[in-house]
């Protein structure tokens, strides 16, 4: 999450490192969320120019010409091994007009070889309620499509805790069994 690293850190890091060692960062300049606390997006751009190292003698290999300093390698990390195709499919077309709106060049999201076609399902609903409901039973009638339904296993990501008491009755109607994660702090 370097992308989220302030001035500080930054000098920490380049301290800990020291001019002739090896750093690796990973960040996504679209998720810098901790501006209020000094961070900045700008960390991950400035990122190989920071870290640039001192430039190695092809024909003295282990030789170092001090002077010149090349800049770190970057590699974009756009396989996801979580998703199936339909939705990176969804979530490209959706990110497109985003990234469209930014400085740097983002490759599209691409599926691990095991993906399946995977499924999209949108719905909209009148109230929380309702659409609890409808997760519980979506969630019920997969449950019951697997030959042992001890081994089914989902999530209901909820974007605030005040959420969870709607879904958790639902589940709880449908008889679907259900553990809550991240209800501290």
């Amino acid at each position: 999450e370097y992308q989220d690293t302030n001035a500080t850190q930054y000098e920490l890091l380049k301290l800990l490192v020291g001019p002739d060692g090896i750093f690796t960062a990973v960040g996504d300049d679209d998720q810098s969320i901790y501006g209020w606390r000094g961070a900045s997006a700008r960390t991950l751009e400035d990122f190989p120019r920071r870290f640039a190292g001192p430039a190695r003698a092809l024909e003295a290999p282990g030789e170092v010409d001090p002077e010149v300093l090349v800049p770190t390698q970057q590699a974009q990390l756009s396989v996801s091994w979580l998703n199936d195709r339909g939705i990176l499919a969804v979530a490209n077309k959706i990110a497109k007009p985003l990234a469209a709106q930014g400085d740097l060049e983002v490759a599209p999201l691409t599926a691990g070889h095991s993906a399946g076609d995977g499924e999209v399902i949108i719905g909209r609903f009148s109230t929380l309620d309702v659409e609890a409901a409808q997760i519980a039973e979506w969630l019920r009638k997969r449950r019951s499509e697997v030959a042992d339904p001890s081994t089914f296993s989902a999530a209901v990501l909820c974007r605030k805790r005040s959420l969870f008491v709607p879904v958790a009755a639902a589940l709880e109607l449908a008889g679907v069994p259900y553990e809550l994660v991240g209800v501290g702090g």
